[in-house]
Protein backbone atom coordinates (compact mmCIF):
# COMPACT_ATOMS: atom_id res chain seq x y z
CA UNK A 1 0.00 0.00 0.00
CA UNK A 2 1.37 3.37 -1.01
CA UNK A 3 1.48 5.85 1.85
CA UNK A 4 1.22 9.46 0.71
CA UNK A 5 3.01 11.90 3.02
CA UNK A 6 2.51 15.65 3.14
CA UNK A 7 6.14 16.36 4.03
CA UNK A 8 9.45 15.65 2.25
CA UNK A 9 11.64 12.66 3.11
CA UNK A 10 14.60 10.74 1.74
CA UNK A 11 14.86 7.10 0.68
CA UNK A 12 16.49 6.11 3.99
CA UNK A 13 13.52 7.35 6.02
CA UNK A 14 12.75 4.03 7.73
CA UNK A 15 16.32 3.62 8.98
CA UNK A 16 16.50 7.31 9.90
CA UNK A 17 13.36 7.10 12.05
CA UNK A 18 14.67 4.02 13.86
CA UNK A 19 17.87 5.92 14.61
CA UNK A 20 15.92 8.93 15.85
CA UNK A 21 13.94 6.71 18.22
CA UNK A 22 17.14 5.38 19.77
CA UNK A 23 18.31 8.90 20.49
CA UNK A 24 14.88 9.92 21.79
CA UNK A 25 15.59 7.73 24.83
CA UNK A 26 18.61 9.90 25.64
CA UNK A 27 19.66 11.27 29.00
CA UNK A 28 17.08 13.64 30.42
CA UNK A 29 19.90 15.38 32.28
CA UNK A 30 20.60 17.09 28.95
CA UNK A 31 17.34 19.02 29.22
CA UNK A 32 19.11 21.95 30.87
CA UNK A 33 21.80 21.83 28.18
CA UNK A 34 19.19 21.85 25.40
CA UNK A 35 17.38 24.82 26.92
CA UNK A 36 20.65 26.69 27.46
CA UNK A 37 21.75 26.06 23.87
CA UNK A 38 18.50 27.37 22.43
CA UNK A 39 18.67 30.47 24.63
CA UNK A 40 22.28 30.97 23.53
CA UNK A 41 21.21 30.73 19.88
CA UNK A 42 18.51 33.36 20.41
CA UNK A 43 21.09 35.72 21.90
CA UNK A 44 23.90 34.92 19.45
CA UNK A 45 21.81 35.23 16.30
CA UNK A 46 19.34 37.84 17.62
CA UNK A 47 16.38 35.61 16.94
CA UNK A 48 13.10 35.46 18.83
CA UNK A 49 12.80 31.64 18.68
CA UNK A 50 15.20 28.72 18.87
CA UNK A 51 14.33 25.00 19.01
CA UNK A 52 16.29 21.78 19.33
CA UNK A 53 14.20 18.89 18.06
CA UNK A 54 14.13 15.26 16.98
CA UNK A 55 12.15 14.38 13.85
CA UNK A 56 10.22 11.12 14.02
CA UNK A 57 7.98 9.64 11.34
CA UNK A 58 5.09 12.09 11.72
CA UNK A 59 6.05 14.58 14.44
CA UNK A 60 8.77 16.96 15.50
CA UNK A 61 9.62 16.36 19.17
CA UNK A 62 10.90 19.55 20.78
CA UNK A 63 13.65 18.77 23.30
CA UNK A 64 14.78 22.31 24.02
CA UNK A 65 13.06 25.62 23.34
CA UNK A 66 13.42 29.36 23.76
CA UNK A 67 10.72 31.77 22.67
CA UNK A 68 8.12 29.15 21.75
CA UNK A 69 6.08 26.93 24.09
CA UNK A 70 5.77 23.69 22.13
CA UNK A 71 6.54 20.05 22.90
CA UNK A 72 5.53 18.55 19.55
CA UNK A 73 4.86 19.92 16.07
CA UNK A 74 3.13 18.12 13.24
CA UNK A 75 5.72 17.10 10.70
CA UNK A 76 3.54 18.49 7.93
CA UNK A 77 3.98 21.91 9.61
CA UNK A 78 7.65 21.45 10.49
CA UNK A 79 10.37 23.64 9.01
CA UNK A 80 12.95 21.30 10.55
CA UNK A 81 11.58 18.40 8.51
CA UNK A 82 13.10 20.20 5.51
CA UNK A 83 16.35 20.96 7.36
CA UNK A 84 17.14 17.25 7.85
CA UNK A 85 17.13 16.63 4.08
CA UNK A 86 20.65 18.03 3.74
CA UNK A 87 23.93 18.27 5.64
CA UNK A 88 23.96 22.03 5.06
CA UNK A 89 22.22 24.71 7.09
CA UNK A 90 18.79 25.46 5.63
CA UNK A 91 18.10 29.21 5.42
CA UNK A 92 14.74 30.78 4.63
CA UNK A 93 15.00 34.56 4.55
CA UNK A 94 11.26 35.23 4.14
CA UNK A 95 8.92 32.27 4.62
CA UNK A 96 5.93 34.26 3.35
CA UNK A 97 7.60 34.31 -0.09
CA UNK A 98 8.74 30.68 -0.05
CA UNK A 99 6.45 28.19 -1.84
CA UNK A 100 7.29 25.51 0.74
CA UNK A 101 6.21 27.55 3.75
CA UNK A 102 3.99 30.49 2.81
CA UNK A 103 0.79 28.56 3.71
CA UNK A 104 2.31 27.06 6.88
CA UNK A 105 0.21 27.87 9.99
CA UNK A 106 3.36 29.04 11.79
CA UNK A 107 3.71 31.62 9.01
CA UNK A 108 0.08 32.66 8.51
CA UNK A 109 -0.65 32.82 12.26
CA UNK A 110 1.33 33.31 15.49
CA UNK A 111 4.27 33.30 15.82
CA UNK A 112 4.22 34.57 12.17
CA UNK A 113 7.62 33.13 11.25
CA UNK A 114 9.42 34.86 8.42
CA UNK A 115 13.12 34.07 8.92
CA UNK A 116 14.31 30.50 9.62
CA UNK A 117 17.70 28.78 9.77
CA UNK A 118 18.12 25.13 10.74
CA UNK A 119 21.19 22.91 11.10
CA UNK A 120 20.76 19.11 11.11
CA UNK A 121 21.75 16.92 14.06
CA UNK A 122 23.73 14.09 12.46
CA UNK A 123 24.63 10.84 14.23
CA UNK A 124 27.87 8.90 13.79
CA UNK A 125 25.93 6.54 11.50
CA UNK A 126 25.21 9.47 9.18
CA UNK A 127 21.49 9.94 9.88
CA UNK A 128 19.97 13.38 10.38
CA UNK A 129 17.74 12.73 13.38
CA UNK A 130 16.71 16.29 14.09
CA UNK A 131 17.71 19.93 13.89
CA UNK A 132 18.83 22.97 15.85
CA UNK A 133 17.04 26.00 14.47
CA UNK A 134 16.40 29.70 14.94
CA UNK A 135 13.36 31.63 13.72
CA UNK A 136 12.06 35.16 13.82
CA UNK A 137 8.92 37.10 12.77
CA UNK A 138 11.16 39.57 10.94
CA UNK A 139 12.37 38.65 7.45
CA UNK A 140 16.08 39.11 6.74
CA UNK A 141 18.04 40.23 3.74
CA UNK A 142 20.90 37.81 4.48
CA UNK A 143 22.24 35.21 6.88
CA UNK A 144 26.01 35.38 6.32
CA UNK A 145 28.22 32.33 5.89
CA UNK A 146 29.93 32.99 9.23
CA UNK A 147 26.57 32.75 11.01
CA UNK A 148 25.66 29.59 9.10
CA UNK A 149 28.96 28.07 10.14
CA UNK A 150 28.41 29.00 13.80
CA UNK A 151 24.92 27.46 13.87
CA UNK A 152 26.26 24.33 12.17
CA UNK A 153 29.11 24.00 14.66
CA UNK A 154 26.75 24.29 17.64
CA UNK A 155 24.58 21.55 16.10
CA UNK A 156 27.67 19.35 15.69
CA UNK A 157 28.60 19.85 19.35
CA UNK A 158 25.13 18.73 20.40
CA UNK A 159 25.32 15.73 18.05
CA UNK A 160 28.67 14.69 19.49
CA UNK A 161 27.32 14.98 23.03
CA UNK A 162 24.31 12.84 22.15
CA UNK A 163 26.60 10.24 20.59
CA UNK A 164 28.67 10.12 23.78
CA UNK A 165 25.60 9.46 25.88
CA UNK A 166 23.79 7.05 23.57
CA UNK A 167 26.74 5.30 21.98
CA UNK A 168 29.38 5.32 24.69
CA UNK A 169 31.91 8.05 23.82
CA UNK A 170 31.51 7.55 20.09
CA UNK A 171 31.68 3.75 20.04
CA UNK A 172 28.38 2.62 18.60
CA UNK A 173 29.11 -1.02 19.44
CA UNK A 174 29.05 -0.51 23.18
CA UNK A 175 26.20 0.79 25.23
CA UNK A 176 22.82 0.08 23.65
CA UNK A 177 22.64 -3.69 23.47
CA UNK A 178 20.15 -5.70 21.45
CA UNK A 179 18.68 -8.17 23.90
CA UNK A 180 15.89 -10.68 24.27
CA UNK A 181 14.59 -9.89 27.74
CA UNK A 182 11.17 -9.88 29.31
CA UNK A 183 9.90 -7.79 32.17
CA UNK A 184 6.88 -5.91 33.47
CA UNK A 185 5.93 -2.27 33.05
CA UNK A 186 3.53 -0.44 35.33
CA UNK A 187 2.32 3.06 36.03
CA UNK A 188 0.19 4.69 38.70
CA UNK A 189 -3.32 3.27 38.89
CA UNK A 190 -2.77 0.76 36.08
CA UNK A 191 -2.26 -2.99 36.12
CA UNK A 192 1.32 -4.13 35.30
CA UNK A 193 1.68 -5.63 31.82
CA UNK A 194 4.30 -7.80 30.18
CA UNK A 195 7.04 -6.03 28.21
CA UNK A 196 9.50 -7.46 25.67
CA UNK A 197 12.76 -5.52 25.96
CA UNK A 198 14.47 -5.07 22.59
CA UNK A 199 17.49 -3.06 23.72
CA UNK A 200 18.73 -1.40 26.87
CA UNK A 201 21.52 0.92 27.99
CA UNK A 202 22.43 2.51 31.30
CA UNK A 203 20.15 5.43 30.40
CA UNK A 204 17.17 4.03 28.56
CA UNK A 205 15.46 1.12 26.85
CA UNK A 206 13.27 0.25 23.92
CA UNK A 207 10.42 -2.13 24.76
CA UNK A 208 7.40 -3.68 23.08
CA UNK A 209 4.06 -3.84 24.82
CA UNK A 210 1.15 -5.48 23.06
CA UNK A 211 -2.30 -3.81 23.01
CA UNK A 212 -1.55 -1.47 25.90
CA UNK A 213 -1.17 2.21 24.95
CA UNK A 214 1.10 4.18 27.27
CA UNK A 215 1.16 7.92 26.49
CA UNK A 216 4.32 9.90 25.96
CA UNK A 217 5.46 11.69 29.12
CA UNK A 218 3.99 9.13 31.52
CA UNK A 219 6.15 7.99 34.43
CA UNK A 220 6.47 4.21 34.61
CA UNK A 221 8.35 1.47 36.43
CA UNK A 222 10.16 -1.16 34.37
CA UNK A 223 10.77 -4.37 36.33
CA UNK A 224 13.31 -6.93 35.09
CA UNK A 225 13.66 -9.90 37.43
CA UNK A 226 14.44 -8.23 40.79
CA UNK A 227 15.45 -4.86 39.31
CA UNK A 228 12.94 -1.98 39.21
CA UNK A 229 13.78 1.13 37.16
CA UNK A 230 11.79 4.39 37.18
CA UNK A 231 11.53 5.86 33.68
CA UNK A 232 9.61 8.31 31.51
CA UNK A 233 7.98 7.34 28.20
CA UNK A 234 9.67 9.44 25.51
CA UNK A 235 7.84 8.10 22.45
CA UNK A 236 5.39 5.39 21.44
CA UNK A 237 4.81 3.84 18.02
CA UNK A 238 2.77 0.71 17.18
CA UNK A 239 3.37 -0.92 20.55
CA UNK A 240 7.06 0.05 20.60
CA UNK A 241 7.99 2.35 23.48
CA UNK A 242 11.14 4.37 24.13
CA UNK A 243 12.02 4.87 27.80
CA UNK A 244 14.42 7.33 29.43
CA UNK A 245 15.58 6.25 32.89
CA UNK A 246 15.32 8.90 35.61
CA UNK A 247 18.78 7.92 36.82
CA UNK A 248 21.45 6.00 34.89
CA UNK A 249 21.75 2.44 36.13
CA UNK A 250 25.11 1.02 37.12
CA UNK A 251 27.12 -0.80 34.44
CA UNK A 252 27.35 -3.84 36.72
CA UNK A 253 23.56 -3.86 37.14
CA UNK A 254 23.16 -3.57 33.38
CA UNK A 255 25.44 -6.58 32.85
CA UNK A 256 23.55 -8.57 35.47
CA UNK A 257 20.18 -7.68 33.89
CA UNK A 258 21.37 -8.85 30.48
CA UNK A 259 22.97 -12.05 31.75
CA UNK A 260 20.81 -15.09 30.82
CA UNK A 261 19.16 -16.86 33.71
CA UNK A 262 21.09 -19.93 34.80
CA UNK A 263 19.60 -23.28 34.08
CA UNK A 264 18.96 -25.60 37.04
CA UNK A 265 22.06 -27.55 37.95
CA UNK A 266 22.22 -31.19 36.91
CA UNK A 267 24.82 -32.00 39.58
CA UNK A 268 23.67 -34.81 41.90
CA UNK A 269 22.38 -33.38 45.21
CA UNK A 270 25.05 -35.15 47.22
CA UNK A 271 27.87 -33.42 45.35
CA UNK A 272 26.44 -29.88 45.06
CA UNK A 273 27.60 -28.43 48.36
CA UNK A 274 31.09 -29.86 48.23
CA UNK A 275 31.68 -28.96 44.59
CA UNK A 276 30.31 -25.45 45.00
CA UNK A 277 32.39 -24.81 48.09
CA UNK A 278 35.53 -25.98 46.36
CA UNK A 279 34.94 -23.73 43.39
CA UNK A 280 34.16 -20.76 45.61
CA UNK A 281 37.49 -21.18 47.36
Amino acid sequence: MLLVRDYPMRDNEVSRVLEARKYATGDENLQNVFDSVTQLCCNLFQAEISLLSFIEDDIQIVKGAAGLAATTIKRSESFCSHAILSSEVLVVLDASRDLRFRANPFVTAAPFIRFYAGAPLKTTAGFNIGALCIADPQARQDFPSASRSQLGQIAKLISWRLDELICGHGNRAEPRHGVDLHGMISSYGKKPVSAAIQNISIRGAMIHVADTPIPRGEEVVLSINTTAIVATVMWTRDGLIGLSFHRPIDEADLARIQKPARKPSSTPPGLRDGSSTALAR
